[in-house]
C-alpha cells in the first residue's frame, strides 16, 4: 500500500507543480514580473499552514536546533535557486532553463551517491535516465542553444537543480524528529517570504503593485494551489526519500503541458504525446521500484 500512496502524492505534487508554472506564465503574461509574485505567494501559504497549525492544535514551539534545519532549506529550497534563476533568465532561453530544471532528479541521484545521502537503486537510473531524455525530446528541438558568453550563464544555471538536489537530499536525511509536516510548510514559509520580501520591494515590474491586484483571484488560486504542491513534497519526501520525490518534476512537466492546453489553449503536438508517454512511463518505473516504508506516521496524523 505504501507505493501507492507514495504515486499518487507524486502524482498530486506534479500536477500542481504544473499548475502552479502555468498560472505563474498567465500572471506574467500581462506584465507582472515573477519576482512580484513570490512574496504574496509564500506569505499566503505561510497563512494557510499556520492556519492548519491552529486546526490540528499543532505545537507552535521551535527547538533551536530545528531553526537551522529551517534556515538552510529555506535558502536550499527557495532563496538560492530562485534568485539564480533570475540572475540567468534573462541570458538563457527559456526553454532551456526548463530543461535544466528538470534535470533535478539527475543531480539527486548523483549527489546522494557521492554523499551517501540515499540509496540509489536500477530503479532510480532508469527512470532517470527515460525520463530526461522524454524531456530532451520535448524541450531540445524548441530550445535556443547559447553561443558566447551565454555559455557561462548556462553552466552557473546549472546551481539551479543542483540546489534543489541538495535541498530534497537534505530534508530527507536531515527532517528533525518531532517536527510535523503542518509546522515544517510555515516556517520555513515564513522564512522563505522574508527572504523573498526585497525582490518584492525592488521590483521592476511595468504594471506595478496595482497591476497584481487586479490578478487577486489568479494569486489567491496560486496560494492554495502552492500549499497543496508543499503539503505533498513533506509528505512524500519523509516517506519515500529525496531521490523519489525529485522525479516529480517529470510528472510537472507533462502536467504543466495539459494545463496549458487547457487554461492557456495551446496546442498538444503528436511529437508532445510521444514525449509525454515515455515521461509516464518513467513515472510507472518509480511505482514499480518502490521498495520503500513509511517512515512516518499517517496522513492524518502528520500535522
Amino acid at each position: 500500500m505504501t507505493r501507492y500512496i507514495n504515486f499518487l502524492l507524486l502524482a498530486l505534487m506534479g500536477s500542481t507543480w504544473g499548475l502552479h508554472f502555468v498560472l505563474v506564465k498567465k500572471i506574467t503574461s500581462t506584465g507582472v514580473q515573477a519576482d512580484l509574485i513570490l512574496f504574496p505567494t509564500l506569505f499566503g501559504v505561510a497563512i494557510a499552514f499556520m492556519a492548519l497549525m491552529a486546526v490540528s492544535r499543532s505545537s507552535w514551539r521551535i527547538n533551536a536546533s530545528w531553526w537551522v534545519f529551517l534556515i538552510i532549506c529555506s535558502v536550499l529550497g527557495y532563496a538560492f535557486p530562485i534568485w539564480l534563476e533570475l540572475i540567468v533568465a534573462p541570458y538563457i532561453d527559456s526553454t532551456l532553463l526548463t530543461l535544466i530544471v528538470t534535470s533535478t532528479p539527475v543531480f539527486c541521484i548523483l549527489l546522494g551517491f557521492i554523499l551517501r545521502l540515499a540509496t540509489v537503486t536500477v530503479w532510480h537510473l532508469s527512470c532517470a535516465a527515460l525520463g530526461i531524455s522524454a524531456a530532451m525530446m520535448l524541450l531540445l528541438p524548441s530550445a535556443a542553444l547559447p553561443e558566447g558568453s551565454s555559455r557561462l550563464w548556462l553552466a552557473a544555471a546549472i546551481g539551479v537543480p543542483v540546489s534543489y538536489a541538495l535541498y530534497n537530499l537534505y530534508v530527507a536525511a536531515a527532517w528533525p524528529k518531532g517536527l510535523g509536516v503542518f509546522t515544517m510548510a510555515a516556517y520555513e514559509s515564513v522564512i522563505a517570504a522574508l527572504l523573498a520580501l526585497p525582490l518584492f520591494m525592488t521590483s521592476t515590474s511595468k504594471v506595478g503593485y496595482q497591476g497584481l491586484v487586479q490578478h487577486g483571484p489568479e494569486v489567491t488560486l496560486l496560494v492554495l494551489v502552492t500549499a497543496v504542491e508543499v503539503w505533498s513534497f513533506f509528505e512524500l519526501v519523509r516517506r519515500a526519500g529525496g531521490i523519489y520525490v525529485s522525479f516529480a518534476s517529470f510528472a510537472a512537466l507533462v502536467a504543466g503541458i495539459a494545463w496549458s492546453a487547457l487554461l492557456l489553449d495551446e496546442e498538444i503536438t503528436p511529437w508532445m504525446n510521444v514525449s509525454i508517454g515515455a515521461i509516464v512511463l518513467s513515472l510507472l518505473l518509480c511505482l514499480v521500484g518502490d521498495r520503500s516504508q513509511a517512515r512516518e506516521a499517517p496522513l492524518s496524523k502528520a500535522a
